[in-house]
């Protein structure tokens, strides 16, 4: 068994095999060889073996973890030429595009300065880093609807304080802070739809107890749709 194992592995290029082997690096022997092979072997790894090399390898740890931020940095600049290339206007539509993931600092660019529109809807966003939107004070309408969001940040709208609507509805949220629309002095329209909310949020967000979010008071519109338990 060892001998037909040795001979795959010296037929496969030492890249492909270590992705196949993806969590089951052993950092010890890969640091013994020489410098300028482990480079070859490392730069072709994918982000999830070269994380896990970044952090068992000694030797290389420094190596491999500006190996991944730069990695990091190439898709971040991808991702926000690709943004940039679909403003029109003061909207970006960046709408059933599958998007999986936002770069920290993606917005952090004059080209979305003047934005007062931004469109999520339908793609397949879990979580948001919390300083995504920091940049953006200028918008009027963010949708996130019908994504896969589970949580929110109760810092991620600070920076939002001109914003008239916000769609969160066809996701996966159950609770959101109390402190979440707090900086949103000019909320109009909150549309909550089909989301598993807990009874807390539900009672939050009921316009009578709109003192909770002080500064949208009764100017809030909360729509709890079916997914919520009365």
């Amino acid at each position: 068994m060892k001998k037909i194992l040795f001979i795959a592995i010296t037929i496969l290029s030492s890249a492909d095999y270590l992705n196949a082997m993806q969590q089951q690096i052993d950092s010890y022997y890969i640091s013994a060889l020489p410098p300028e092979i482990v480079v070859n072997i490392i730069k072709d790894l994918s982000d999830q073996t070269l994380a896990h090399f970044a952090q068992t390898s000694k030797r290389y740890q420094n190596l491999a973890q500006k190996m991944l931020q730069a990695r990091k940095q190439t898709k971040m600049l991808q991702q926000r030429e690709l943004f940039k290339s679909k403003i029109n206007g003061t909207r970006l539509d960046l709408s059933n595009m599958n998007l999986q993931y936002l770069m920290p600092g993606i917005f952090n660019d004059p080209a979305f300065n003047n934005l007062k529109c931004l469109d999520f809807t339908n793609n397949q966003l879990t979580a948001l880093d919390p300083t995504i939107f920091n940049s953006l004070n200028n918008l009027k309408e963010l949708s996130l609807n019908s994504n896969r969001l589970t949580t929110l940040n109760p810092t991620i709208f600070n920076n939002l304080n001109n914003l008239l609507g916000l769609y969160l509805y066809d996701n996966q949220l159950t609770a959101l802070d109390p402190t979440l629309f707090n900086n949103l002095n000019n909320l109009r329209w909150l549309w909550i739809t089909n989301n598993p909310l807990n009874e807390q949020t539900k009672q939050m967000l009921k316009p009578s107890k709109a003192r909770v979010i002080n500064k949208v008071k009764n100017k809030l519109l909360s729509y709890l749709g079916k997914h919520s338990k009365s």
